[in-house]
């Protein structure tokens, strides 16, 4: 089991009520699968991808800012 602590801006009915609903797979936006494919496929495929190295990347990428909070 693994536990992540969100930030309450994460969790309120703003965002929670913010989606959408997609009718299939094929149904999602070509920018969806590309960033899918980029952030999750790609790296795995590299079988001497250091351990960690996305978490990294994520840090440094979004340090200080909340993921779902854009305010």
């Amino acid at each position: 089991m693994q536990v992540q602590p969100l930030h309450r801006a994460t969790y309120t009915d703003e965002v929670l009520n913010h989606f959408r609903l997609v009718p299939g797979m094929a149904d999602y936006p070509t920018e969806t699968w590309s960033r899918y494919e980029e952030s999750m496929v790609k790296p795995n495929l590299d079988p001497v991808r250091p351990v960690g190295v996305y978490a990294s990347e994520v840090r440094k990428r979004k340090r200080g800012a909340c993921p779902v909070h854009h305010g």
